[in-house]
C-alpha cells in the first residue's frame, strides 16, 4: 500500500465515525422522547436534529473523499522516455 492509499482509508474511517456518532445522537433523541431516559442534555428535537445533520456531513465527506486523496497527494506525471541514442 502507498502513502496515498493509507491516506485514503484513514479519511475514510474518519468520515465514518462521524457518520456512527450522528446516528448515536439520533438514536439518544429518540430514546429520549420515547422517554426511556432523560439523563441528556438537550430537547429530543435538538438531538434528532443535530444527528442527522452530523450524518449528511459525514456521508458528503465519504462522498467527497476520492477528491480530497486528489488534492492531498496528487498522481505522479508519467515519466518521459524517449527513443533517442544517447551517443
Amino acid at each position: 500500500m502507498k502513502i496515498r492509499d493509507i491516506f485514503g482509508l484513514i479519511v475514510r474511517i474518519i468520515f465514518f465515525l462521524l457518520v456512527v456518532y450522528g446516528l448515536i445522537y439520533i438514536i439518544s433523541g429518540i430514546s429520549n422522547a420515547a422517554g426511556l431516559h432523560t439523563d441528556t442534555e438537550g430537547s429530543p428535537r435538538s438531538q434528532i436534529i443535530y444527528g442527522c445533520i452530523i450524518m449528511f456531513v459525514g456521508f458528503v465527506l465519504l462522498w467527497v473523499t476520492p477528491r480530497i486523496v486528489r488534492i492531498t497527494y496528487p498522481e505522479a506525471p508519467p515519466s518521459k522516455t524517449t527513443d533517442k541514442d544517447v551517443s
